[in-house]
Order: structure tokens, then sequence, then C-alpha cells
């Protein structure tokens, strides 16, 4: 058990110190809770939940019943202590269960406007359709080289190809780059980062 603490906190300096300067850092952590999300909450968990968006060190949870959601709600402190183990850092800071509209369904991970727009988020679909220069896959290729865990290493490397096809979508579909901070922002919504300082 040492051991395994041991490796997980050694991974999480080794990805703060790679994502860090690139600004992706925040995104790896949402794509890791999401991806650990099974492995830390077991089977029960990960047959009748699934996480839908993760922001700013906040999970959203959706369960397939209000009760469900009630025992997550219960369950919610020792969750975020497994969490942020495996993430090797205080990164979750909340969970927030709620019901899905039917069992299985699957709000779009969307972020929402000061004025009631919802930015259109791409799908699976169209990421996935998305390639990335050779440049871009080299550069991904050498962030991941110094993981010498593979099965850390492959999905590190997807979460980076991810963040890189989300960045070309976005500019693809209109996103602008904001002046004063430099993040990517839905020109009918305005700079998120900026608005909440």
């Amino acid at each position: 058990m040492a051991d395994e603490r041991d490796r997980t906190v050694r991974l999480g300096e080794v990805l703060r110190a790679y994502l860090g300067e690139g600004k992706l850092l925040g995104a790896a952590r949402e794509h890791l809770v999401a991806a650990l999300w099974p492995q830390v909450v077991g089977d029960w968990y990960a047959r009748h939940t699934h996480v839908a968006r993760v922001w700013e060190g906040v999970v959203e949870v959706e369960c397939d019943s209000a009760a469900r959601a009630q025992q997550l709600q219960l369950d919610s402190a020792e969750i975020m202590r497994r969490l942020n183990a495996r993430l090797g850092e205080p990164y979750v800071r909340e969970i927030r269960p709620g019901t899905a509209a039917r069992p299985g369904s699957r709000k779009p991970d969307v972020a929402h406007g000061s004025r009631g727009y919802v930015s259109r988020a791409p799908t699976q679909a169209e990421l996935d359709a998305m390639a990335l220069t050779d440049m871009e896959e080299r550069w991904i290729q050498d962030q991941a080289a110094a993981i010498p865990d593979v099965a850390v290493r492959e999905v590190y490397v997807r979460t980076l190809r991810t963040q890189l096809k989300l960045r070309h979508w976005k500019l693809d579909h209109g996103w602008v780059v904001c002046s004063k901070c430099g993040e990517l922002y839905d020109s009918n919504e305005g700079c998120l980062q900026c608005r909440l300082g």
C-alpha cells in the first residue's frame, strides 16, 4: 500500500511538471478524475453513476436515482479523499450528486454563460475525427516519455491528444483567444476566466 502511495505521489509530481507549463494541468486533472471514478468508487457506484462534468475541483455526478444521489452525498467525503489520494494532491473539493433525466442519460458537458447562453460542446465523434499534426504528435510523445508506468503514460497521452483536439475544435467553431489572459472562450459568452478573476 505504501509503495502504491509513493508511486501516486511521484506520478502527481511528474504530471504537474509537464502539464503546468502549457495550462493543460486543469484539463488533465478533469479527465483523470473522470477516468479514475469507476476504480475509486467501486463496482456498485460505477454501475449507477457517472461523472457528468469536472471543473475547478467540483465533480458533478449523475446518479440513476434520487436514493443513490443521496447515498453518494453521504459517501462523498471518503470518495473525495480517495480521488485526491490517487491524484496525489487535494484537487477535488466537492462532489455534487444529481439525478439524470432517465437512467443512463448523459447531459452534455457544456459551460453556462452569464446570459443563459449554453456553449456547444463537441461530440466524441467530432473529436475522434480531428487529426493532429506530426509535430503535435511528436510533442505529445516527448512529454510522455519520462512517465515509466505504461498505463499512466497511455492515459496521459490520450488526455493530451484530447486537449489538443478540443483546442482545434474550439478554434474551428468561433472560439477566440482572450487578449487579457490568453484562454480560449466562446465569443458568445465572453471570457469565463476573466469573469471569475
